[in-house]
């Protein structure tokens, strides 16, 4: 036992914690295997070094150390600590594996938090201003929603493109009135401008990342200076031909610009139920839609039913992957305990019988056995519990959704059957102990 290495133990550990805490979605990528190493080590020479450390500050409190059973038990889980130190390295980092495995797959589950609270317009159309296809299209989505008798709201809407001197990048610009429009019909909150004040909308889905608006952005093509006033957490305007940086802007002004670009949105109540929308569009050439792309689209479209769908099925898949490997790793973990625990179990046996020589009782070796199986069943528990904690606090960083409930129930779950696993065991292993007693009438009665 190292003072030093226990030292080690613990910083290590408290700072691949702390690095695993502070992560944001810009530093996961760099983080990532650093925090991984220095849990791993940090683990290792916790089991090793650090609780056998502390097991021998806890012998120097002659007072709570000698009161009881407890010397029994405290020198036998030292014993143990120190024999089986690999073993419990081994079970907390397959149990860590485990709970990350199952938990980063059951985060993504949320995923229906962020269609719910944006979906507001469930089913989008957006067409270039020389599009053939825009009267088909549009007549396809009206057709499947009577076909499906879905009541729906159609708004249309122009959107035009200019360039931002500075960057030399396209954004995009709505009149006030229509975003409104979109506002009202979605129960959003309304907006209002002065001069050439603008506010940029959120447009895509998902997006934790948030970005810093310009001072101001001077439109090239009609020489107009704009002023962002703050970023909206928009509802109503997605990304797709329209690309991410889009403004609102006074009508006045709308009317100085010129590019226009078609955006028709269709409002409904079930936005489940938009799956089977639109299906005649997808396959058409020059389109921006699920599974397509093109450099030079005349058109986007999204029936976010369909995209939720399509997520949904491939994230069951991928969920029953993760239960699979979890489950292979925890109950590869329950078996080095339990492999363990009657390995020792001849021994235990002829200890617990000497004991009994000199006046141990039955109700006396309860007292010993279950807090040592306590610890032993769930200290590598506990530490990976904490492992898996500071993990999913970072991957937190990756969502703009809460990841907390999904992330409670895994660990909830495996705690459970950590329970359920740990009586069925001190059960057999008492009986065992207490067999071998009675044969020998070695309990003083």
């Amino acid at each position: 036992m190292s003072i030093i290495l226990s030292l080690i133990a613990a910083v290590l550990l408290g700072g691949g914690y702390y690095l695993a805490a502070t992560t944001t979605l810009q530093t996961i990528g760099i983080r990532f295997f650093p925090v991984i190493l220095m849990t791993i080590v940090g683990t290792y020479f916790f089991y090793t070094q650090l609780s056998v450390f502390l097991l021998k500050l806890v012998k120097r409190n002659k007072y709570f150390y000698w009161k009881q059973t407890r010397l029994v038990t405290i020198s036998d889980l030292a014993y143990r600590m120190k024999d089986n130190a690999r073993m419990f390295f081994l079970v907390t980092i397959a149990s860590a594996v485990a709970f990350c495995a199952i938990g980063a797959l059951s985060a993504f589950g949320g995923f229906k938090k962020v269609y719910e609270e944006k979906a507001q317009f469930p089913v989008v159309y957006q067409s270039a201003e020389k599009n053939p296809q825009e009267a088909k299209h549009l007549q396809a989505i009206e057709q499947d929603f009577k076909k499906q008798k879905f009541p729906f709201t159609k708004i249309k809407t122009t959107i035009v493109e200019q360039t931002d001197m500075k960057t030399k990048q396209p954004v995009e610009l709505i009149r006030l009135s229509d975003y409104n429009q979109f506002a009202k019909t979605a129960k959003q909150e309304t907006l209002s401008l002065k001069g050439t004040q603008v506010y940029k909308l959120e447009t895509t889905m998902y997006n934790p990342v948030k970005s810093k608006n310009p001072p101001s952005i001077h439109l090239k093509e009609s020489d107009v200076a704009i002023k962002p006033v703050k970023t909206i957490r928009n509802n109503v305007i997605t990304s797709g031909i329209i690309g991410y940086e889009v403004y609102v802007i006074s009508d006045s002004l709308f009317s100085q610009i010129k590019n226009p670009l078609n955006h028709v949105r269709y409002y409904t109540e079930n936005w489940l139920a938009t799956k089977d929308i639109g299906m005649a569009i997808y396959g058409s050439k020059n389109g921006i839609y699920t599974d397509s792309y093109s450099s030079t689209a005349e058109f986007a479209y999204t029936s976010n039913g369909y995209d939720y769908n399509m997520m949904a099925g491939m994230y069951k898949t991928m969920l029953f992957v993760a239960l699979l490997v979890g489950c292979v790793f925890f109950i590869a973990a329950g078996s080095f305990l339990y492999l363990r625990l009657y390995t020792d179990l001849d021994y235990d046996k002829r200890q617990y019988s000497t004991i009994a020589k000199v006046g141990l009782t039955e109700k006396e070796l309860n007292k010993i056995i279950t807090p040592q199986l306590l610890l032993l069943f769930f200290i590598p528990l506990a530490i990976a519990f904490v492992h898996s904690v500071f993990a999913f606090i970072a991957l937190q960083s990756m969502f703009e959704f809460s990841i907390s409930k999904e992330t409670a129930v895994v660990l909830l779950g495996f705690g459970a059957v950590q329970v359920l696993y740990f009586l069925l065991s001190r059960f057999r292993y008492l009986t065992h102990i207490k067999k071998e007693a009675v044969t020998a009438s070695f309990f003083i009665q």
